[in-house]
């Protein structure tokens, strides 16, 4: 959450003349058209809210003291489950949440496809952790695994036009 404001505000300085500068433009943004934005099933802020003040309640090195405690922390818990599995990889689906424990960790991932949804093509696939500096293992897996399935590349009839 600290970085959610800066990473935020970063990319919306990209856009020429944006009508969204801050975090707080945006929470009020979705506020104002909370008809649009703020829907039944996802209607609220709190992330949004909590990480406006996150970026308060810390300072740049606190956040790198803990960051860098939370990294080791995790990259020992994927060093145990690779050692307890005997394995050098660990997949899980790709709406898991592998992505910010990779990241957490600075361990290397990746994606391999599993096909595309028939219902609206969406593509879905497996996510892949490997060891941290073992990339060229974790690209040789993916060839091999685009080799095994080469079907799961293959869009799906209501999106090739079949």
């Amino acid at each position: 959450m600290y970085q959610c404001r800066p990473t935020l505000e970063k990319y919306l300085s990209l856009f020429d003349n944006p009508k969204l500068r801050t975090l707080e433009d945006l929470i009020q943004f979705n506020e104002d058209h909370a008809e649009e934005e703020l829907p039944p099933r996802n209607s609220n802020q709190d992330f949004l809210k909590a990480a406006a003040q996150a970026h308060s309640q810390m300072s740049q090195d606190e956040f790198e003291v803990k960051m860098q405690s939370f990294r080791t922390v995790m990259g020992e818990k994927i060093e145990q489950c690779l050692i307890l599995a005997q394995a050098d990889f660990i997949m899980a689906p790709g709406d898991a949440l592998f992505p910010a424990i990779a990241m957490a960790a600075g361990y290397p991932i990746a994606c391999v496809p599993l096909g595309f949804a028939y219902f609206n093509g969406r593509p879905f696939g497996m996510l892949i952790i490997a060891r941290a500096n073992e990339e060229r293992q974790m690209l040789e897996l993916m060839a091999a695994w685009e080799m095994a399935f080469p079907w799961a590349r293959k869009p799906p009839p209501c999106m090739s036009g079949q």
